[in-house]
């Protein structure tokens, strides 16, 4: 009996996955990381945008506002205040 709920589970949720959609990929959240695309606003603030449209370039790390980026990157003050967003010109 308890096999019968294994199996009757089992084959539910592989047919739910067989309709289900495939995910959507995610857009930006907002949020600047390592890794982030990032456009110049006016402000010379660093804003998330798609990596699949235009950007400026890439974040490499996010870092506080007491510190300096690395050789090779440009600093640009992160929109939302949290840090100083070292990045990559595209």
């Amino acid at each position: 009996m308890l096999l019968g709920f294994v199996g009757i589970g089992s084959i539910v949720v592989v047919g739910l996955n067989i309709v289900s959609q495939p995910a959507e990929p995610r857009g930006p959240d907002g949020l600047i990381s390592s890794g982030s695309c990032v456009v110049i606003d006016a402000t010379q603030a660093a804003v998330e945008v798609s990596c699949d449209g235009e950007y400026y370039g890439v974040v490499e790390q996010l870092i506080g506002f007491d510190m300096t980026c690395r050789t090779g990157t440009e600093s640009y003050r992160d929109r939302q205040g949290m840090g100083t967003a070292c990045v990559v010109p595209s």
